[in-house]
């Protein structure tokens, strides 16, 4: 059985539904008993960010759902290396994201599996 998965998402919050469908498959598996992480990525690091939710009614509705993953004990990390090309830093994120340097020790790990979204 399956005792830990890292769902990647890549999207950003405006160009597909992929960051939506990543936090509906982490809390079912989280339901099911399963250590869950959502590790955000490239465009997918903008979804992070704690001022586009002023701009946006749909981000603020991500913004809700980023509430259920902590609510629920699911990790939110980030890659320092996206943080890096977006120019931001760790004060623009929403709060309880950690920040990582790389997802490869979850790569590695034969206990966990790692699923793009």
């Amino acid at each position: 059985m399956i005792k830990k998965v890292v769902f990647t998402i890549k999207e950003g919050p405006f160009s597909g539904t992929s960051p939506y469908a990543a936090v509906k498959m982490a809390l079912s598996a989280r339901k099911r008993g399963v250590e869950v992480a959502v590790f955000y990525y490239s465009e997918g690091i903008l979804c992070l960010k704690k001022d586009l939710a002023s701009r946006s009614e749909t981000f603020f509705e991500y913004r809700l759902k980023l509430e259920a993953l902590k609510n629920a004990g699911i990790k939110i990390l980030a890659c320092r290396a996206s943080m890096e090309l977006h120019g931001m830093n760790e004060n623009e994120l929403v709060d309880g994201v950690e920040v990582i340097a790389s997802i490869t020790d979850f790569i590695l790990d034969p206990e966990t599996r790692v699923l793009a979204v």
